[in-house]
């Protein structure tokens, strides 16, 4: 007998990996669907191998026949009838985005479809709301998640005491209550080519708590091309 999932996340898959696992991270799941075109099978295989055995991936034939895939969802869907849907409608083609909200919006299964945004915001299409992510990553997830990888890093934990003092001297100055300096901060950031050589170092990334905010730190700056 199989055992019905009570809550199911599904969404497209597109070239971007991040929006997807903020979603499955949002809203924790029994099973997330993979819906994947033949372009985006490699990226639904990479999310799946880091969510773990939760994903079931199903392959989209032609991602732009819009009654296909609808008829497509509603054969996956089927027996799951008293499951609580997620709908992540952040990734894939647009024909795939359309088909996955027109099958939802005017189904009767109960479902949640909404949008991540890459300003870690998410937007709730039903309701018409938007509110910050709640579901935060480390530095270290961010970059992996993006389909990078950190080679080597400086953490704030490896800083001195004085440079607490100057980032609340930097705080009054800008007057950012509402935000810890502290909280994750990395600087010296080296991301290594797929080829095996160095990026350009990052100096410092600031994790905001749903996106980073990398900063460049120069000396000075002659021309404007120093700041490329």
């Amino acid at each position: 007998m199989m055992i019905i999932p009570d809550k199911i996340q599904i969404t497209n898959i597109g070239g971007q990996t991040l929006p997807v696992i903020q979603g499955i991270l949002e809203f924790p799941s029994s099973l997330n669907i993979l819906l994947h075109s033949n372009e985006s099978a490699q990226t639904a295989q990479k999310i799946a191998d880091l969510m773990g055995d939760t994903c079931q991936l199903h392959l989209i034939n032609d991602a732009n026949d819009f009654g296909g895939i609808v008829s497509f969802i509603d054969q996956i869907v089927s027996e799951y009838q008293q499951s609580l849907f997620f709908v992540n409608v952040a990734g894939g083609t647009k024909i795939m985005t359309l088909a996955l909200y027109t099958f939802f919006i005017n189904s009767n299964l109960n479902s949640i479809i909404f949008h991540v945004d890459q300003n870690g915001m998410i937007h709730y299409l039903r309701e018409m709301k938007t509110e910050p992510l709640k579901a935060t990553l480390p530095i270290e997830k961010f970059i992996e998640f993006s389909g990078q990888k950190i080679k080597s890093l400086t953490r704030v934990t490896d800083i001195q005491e004085d440079f607490f003092e100057t980032a609340k001297q930097i705080r009054k100055l800008h007057d950012t209550n509402n935000f810890d300096f502290t909280r994750d901060l990395a600087w010296s950031v080296v991301v290594p080519y797929i080829e095996g050589s160095d990026k350009n170092e990052i100096d410092i990334i600031v994790n905001l708590g749903n996106k980073l905010l990398f900063v460049e730190c120069k000396t000075q700056v002659h021309d404007i091309k120093d700041i490329d």
